[in-house]
């Protein structure tokens, strides 16, 4: 998969979901459809046979006619939506075996000069320290700056890197005021590593699922809080 933890692409969200209760859900079947966690609320509201929340708005669809033999009657209101403002994609869609992804076209207001400041004092730590290449891995500086260092003296420097790094609830104004630009859809069934932007020969799917990224993203922003004027 492309990608790796904290991104929006496959590698960053593509992992096994397992369910597990003898009599009900039945046992030995590998389903392909994809789910996520905002799947799991409205599922155990179906398994138990109980109404879902009043008054509240779920993104997640009821997979429990996936896990007891009714793939037949499974439909999914919204696609699979995914959004880390920080990340590059900075957000993701998933709509049947397309995968669209955008990128932000704003700044967030980091740190950049301590942020600099950092990553040459954990390189200079490294490198006096004589581990360097060990840290590294065949990978690189920038890439194990996410990944942690067994250097002790590195990875104190490094957890000042990555809380710079965190969210934070200064940057909710740039978030909500931000859009996405430079768009690329991948056809999963396909291209599973998302190795071919596929966007220009299909200018209408493109379309069609912006469309939705959109009504998304919008129902997103005006849900969430602006914590920091709190």
């Amino acid at each position: 998969m492309r990608g790796k933890k904290r991104s929006n692409f496959e590698g960053g969200l593509r992992v096994p979901g397992i369910f597990h209760w003898p009599g009900t859900i039945t046992k030995g079947r590998v389903e392909h459809e994809p789910a996520g966690l905002v799947d799991l609320l409205p599922t155990v509201c179906g398994l138990l046979g109980i109404d879902k929340p009043k008054g509240v708005y779920l993104d997640g669809s009821d997979l429990s006619p996936l896990l007891t033999g009714r793939a037949d009657q499974f439909t999914r209101h919204q696609p699979l939506f995914w959004l880390l403002p920080a990340s590059a994609p900075a957000v993701a869609i998933r709509d049947g075996n397309y995968s669209l992804v955008g990128y932000r076209n704003y700044g967030l207001p980091k740190d950049q000069e301590r942020m600099t400041v950092l990553a040459r004092q954990i390189e200079e730590t490294l490198r006096a320290n004589g581990t360097l290449e060990e840290e590294i891995r065949g990978s690189t500086l920038q890439e194990q700056m996410f990944e942690g260092f067994k250097d002790q003296d590195a990875e104190k420097l490094r957890g000042q890197y990555i809380r710079l790094n965190m969210f934070q609830e200064s940057w909710i104004p740039a978030i909500r005021a931000g859009t996405y630009t430079r768009y690329q859809l991948f056809d999963l069934a396909r291209d599973p590593g998302q190795q071919t932007d596929v966007s220009a020969g299909f200018p209408k799917v493109v379309a069609r699922i912006k469309k939705r990224l959109f009504e998304i993203n919008t129902s997103v922003m005006a849900d969430a809080h602006d914590w920091h004027l709190k």
